[in-house]
């Protein structure tokens, strides 16, 4: 998979956790030691897959992302991203690394409202 495959997946993984339950699919696109941090808001940061699986077990999102627009640069992402409940609106970015097809660390930064 390419860096921007992933960006793809994370997305379609995403959902389907939300629709399911079940996020296991969308963790395996995490290195064992990756990070999720989250700009704006006061939770985390998680730092590896268990702390990440963690937090989306005991928290998990309620509604589907959608990709508005996404670049890749050497490993590094950047994306834009609405809600499904209101897709053509920016609800914020996520800013990443891609290292040997595995996400090394993720920050979702939440728009102002």
């Amino acid at each position: 998979m390419t860096s921007l495959d992933i960006v793809h997946a994370y997305f379609i993984r995403h959902n389907a956790g939300v629709a399911g339950g079940d996020f296991s699919a969308m963790l395996e696109l995490f290195d064992q030691g990756g990070e999720l941090h989250f700009a704006s808001i006061p939770f985390g940061p998680f730092i590896g897959r268990d702390e990440i699986a963690r937090a989306f077990r005991e928290h998990p999102p309620s509604d589907h992302l959608v990709l508005i627009d996404a670049a890749v640069d050497n490993g590094s992402v950047h994306a834009t991203y609405g809600w499904q409940s209101a897709p053509e609106t920016p609800a914020g970015t996520i800013e990443g690394t891609i290292v040997d097809g595995r996400i090394r660390f993720w920050r979702i930064i939440f728009a102002p409202r």
